[in-house]
């Protein structure tokens, strides 16, 4: 039961600190980067933080790794696509914010998984 209650602070956390950082703003701005760095690593302890089988770990670790590659590409495609149809405003407009949300997924919970293997019993 204690679990639960855990990560559903973590989660609450993770979402208000989200939330916190846009509204603080994030563009090139430290302070909100590094809430947003905080919030995501938050959540990616809500699914984490009662793990003990090292399989759940590796997994963690080669889809941090996977996901950082693959969603950055994918912000790259669609930031180019968002250039390519700039008369289209509406499509321009949700390319780029889909890329940005891509590409900010993409780091922070990227590293936020790779930096949670810390916990990680072989490691401690």
């Amino acid at each position: 039961m204690e679990d639960r209650h855990t990560t559903l602070i973590l989660a609450a956390t993770g979402v208000l600190g989200v939330i916190l950082a846009f509204v603080v703003g994030v563009d090139e701005d430290l302070p909100g980067l590094l809430l947003l760095g905080a919030a995501s690593t938050a959540l990616v302890l809500a699914f984490a933080h009662a793990w003990r089988e090292t399989k759940k770990f590796v997994t963690l670790l080669f889809v941090s790794v996977g996901g950082m590659f693959a969603l950055g590409f994918l912000a790259h495609v669609l930031d180019a696509l968002a250039k390519l149809s700039a008369d289209v405003v509406a499509l321009s407009r949700v390319l780029d914010l889909l890329a940005v949300l891509f590409f900010y997924v993409a780091v922070f919970f990227g590293w936020a998984g790779i930096l949670w293997l810390v916990q990680w019993e072989p490691f401690c």
